[in-house]
């Protein structure tokens, strides 16, 4: 019964907002060898649902068709039935243009997103969906699938496509790069998209539902 439930969304940590430490930052990217890269960026459990895969596919049509020189850049742990993602991979000869970085540490995954030129979230389901919010509170933008609950959260700070559209994919990838005006619009936009979504109104709407049951 709808009368019964009440949404209350997660917020994004401040680490994402705050990540200001120069040294720092010059450090973790010289770590991951991308202190002289342009990146995209990726962050997520390598799982099918994540569909890396036809993020790959994407990407290498992205490199073929634009001829931008952008790495591309997972960041996550082996999931379940990851081994499709490494077959894509040899075969589309693209070993030499995408770093796996694995998990990064909780301090580090700020500045990756900081460094990247773009975050690209093809998900084919979320729950909710926080990489995308982290990369805009982060200042980078978004591109993202048009799917389960990622609109909600992007709202009309980021360029969503349908995750099985690879062309797309690859075109929204290249309006980014290629348009200064959008990327900097998208930025703006996505920094204020995630300014709503904080633990402080978290906590504030719990404890709303709760002095709601209890008739406080």
């Amino acid at each position: 019964s709808e009368n019964k439930i009440e949404v209350i969304y997660p917020g994004v940590e401040d680490a994402f907002k705050n990540a200001d430490n120069k040294k720092l930052y010059s450090n973790i990217l010289k770590k991951y060898k991308l202190d002289d890269k342009k990146y995209i960026l990726c962050v997520g459990t390598m799982e099918p649902r994540k569909n890396i895969v036809s993020l790959l596919k994407s990407y290498q049509q992205f490199l073929d068709t634009y001829a931008m020189d952008y790495y591309l850049v997972i960041a996550g742990e082996k999931g379940w039935l990851y081994e499709e993602v490494f077959e894509i991979l040899e075969k589309l000869r693209l070993k030499d243009n995408v770093l796996f970085a694995g998990r990064v540490l909780d301090e580090e995954l700020p500045y990756l997103y900081k460094g990247a030129d773009l975050f690209v979230y093809p998900s084919l389901y979320e729950g909710f969906g926080l990489p995308p919010l982290e990369a805009m509170a982060s200042g980078t933008p978004v591109v993202t699938s048009n799917t389960s609950s990622l609109p909600e959260v992007v709202g009309d700070a980021g360029l969503m496509v349908s995750p099985t559209d690879i062309g797309g994919l690859a075109r929204a990838m290249f309006s980014v790069l290629s348009d200064k005006r959008l990327k900097q619009e998208l930025i703006e936009k996505g920094r204020k998209q995630a300014d709503k979504f904080t633990w402080n109104k978290t906590a504030a709407r719990t404890i709303q539902v709760y002095n709601k049951i209890l008739g406080v």
